[in-house]
């Protein structure tokens, strides 16, 4: 484990991205929690784009709210609980007032904490933790109830009473939830689900395949992420599941897309995903300024820039409407309140800040040599309200 000043690594800035001498009193100071490095970097680096993509959209480039300037300070988390914790902890200390963006769940966790306790805004980055939901009225995440990402899975399956979901899982809290999420949400539409839970190291996928195939699934769902994802589908295309099975899952980066196409061969034309965001997505406004963004910065734009465009407009509309000295102030302005972001309309959930986000059933096709997704149906927020699990203060 790095050493905590080795692993922090403050970067002030203003309004033109350099160094800055305004203290709290003269700026809004909004402190990132990032991984600059460790096995979520990619991920944060896009998210951290979103986010500053979307201040500048909503800030029309000036990066001020009422002629006061917003500060940027940041620290690298490595995606080590303990590490993200002392980063936040400096953070705070050099004024920050809003805390955002850990992409690792025990980070996330760790930085809402000392926001609680600190009466500051939080705003988690992707993380998938359950805990973040429901847990204080000044944290906000945009995934992490129970059932909130699977809400989709009605909508892309369609009529499942009487039909049987296989879903393959890796076997930790993630992958947990995951299964758990597609059971709460078919089984009372009449679906019977089968769950097969993993060891996450798993590198040969034909035993688990041949499980998969006995109950002669209608549909078949993962949460497998690469590199395992690709060797899963390809044992599930070896032992003939796909002629009888129709394959959903999320897609996540772009750099995948290929490689997961190549694996289903033929079967890709008859499999649907789903994903938070892909630009061109909506096309409105918001889309189309964070691609320029993107490219302007040399950025490709994947799902979790528009997780950090959520999270800019969360904290640009509380710092535009509530005190920034005061957390739950900031806090009462962004409850029961909805936006238009790239990926659409956003809803935030006052009874437990659930933000929950529309989401796209596509398909991969080649589009000018390249694979990508094509979309086949936009669902809004609106019909992917997942019930409270945890409310505030229960």
């Amino acid at each position: 484990m790095l050493a905590a000043g080795a692993a922090l690594s403050l970067l002030a800035l203003s309004a033109c991205g350099g160094a800055s001498s305004g203290s709290a009193s003269d700026a809004f100071t909004v402190g990132m929690v990032v991984s600059k490095t460790g096995p979520l970097s990619t991920y944060s680096a896009d998210w951290e784009n979103g986010f500053r993509a979307g201040l500048d959209y909503l800030t029309q480039g000036k990066m001020e709210i009422d002629g006061k300037p917003i500060k940027l300070i940041e620290g690298d988390d490595t995606g080590d609980a303990t590490v993200g914790s002392n980063v936040a902890t400096n953070l705070l200390s050099d004024g920050a007032q809003v805390l955002v963006g850990p992409t690792s769940s025990p980070v996330a966790l760790a930085v809402a904490n000392l926001a609680i306790q600190n009466n500051v805004l939080f705003v988690a980055g992707d993380a998938g933790t359950t805990d973040l939901v429901g847990m204080d009225d000044r944290v906000f995440a945009p995934f992490g109830a129970a059932r909130s990402g699977n809400e989709i899975d009605a909508k892309i399956v369609g009529d499942v009473d009487g039909k049987t979901v296989a879903t393959i899982d890796p076997d930790y809290e993630f992958g947990q939830t995951q299964a758990a999420g597609v059971k709460a949400v078919l089984e009372p539409l009449g679906a019977t689900v089968k769950s097969f839970l993993e060891p996450t190291d798993t590198a040969d996928f034909t035993t688990v395949a041949q499980k998969v195939a006995k109950p002669h699934p209608d549909f078949v769902t993962t949460s497998w992420l690469a590199p395992g994802q690709l060797q899963l589908y390809r044992a599930l295309a070896a032992q003939g599941v796909f002629k009888e099975s129709h394959l959903y899952a999320a897609l996540m980066k772009s750099d995948s897309f290929k490689t997961i196409a190549e694996s289903l061969g033929n079967f890709v034309n008859d499999t649907r995903f789903s994903i938070a965001y892909f630009p061109g997505a909506t096309g409105n406004e918001q889309d189309l300024a964070l691609q320029k963004y993107g490219k302007a910065h040399k950025h490709t734009v994947e799902y979790d820039d528009s997780m950090g465009w959520t999270a800019a407009e969360i904290v640009y509309h509380a710092l535009t409407n509530g005190d920034a000295s005061d957390g739950e102030s900031l806090a009462k302005t962004v409850k029961d309140w909805s936006f238009t972001g790239p990926q659409g309309e956003v809803q935030i959930r006052g009874k437990d800040n659930q933000i929950i986000l529309p989401r796209f059933s596509v398909k991969l096709t080649k589009q000018n040599g390249q694979w990508g997704p094509k979309l086949v149906k936009a669902v809004p927020a609106s019909e992917l309200v997942p019930p409270v699990v945890k409310a505030i203060g229960q």
